[in-house]
């Protein structure tokens, strides 16, 4: 998995911004707020927006 953690450090800059389209009406959120959400999910962890790019500088965790 560690191929995935550059990709997602793209994602949890402070200028991008994901929607959510299948609420309605769609919501806005940062994209580090997302991904924070969806690795803590996955892997039972608890980052934070401000812990989430150390934590992707040394690669995900072993699944």
């Amino acid at each position: 998995m560690n191929w995935a953690a550059p990709r997602l450090l793209d994602l949890v800059d402070k200028r991008v911004h994901m929607y959510e389209l299948t609420l309605d009406p769609p919501q806005i959120d940062s994209g580090s707020r997302v991904i924070v959400q969806a690795i803590n999910d996955v892997w039972g962890i608890s980052l934070n927006a401000q812990t989430v790019v150390a934590a992707l500088a040394q690669g995900l965790p072993s699944p």
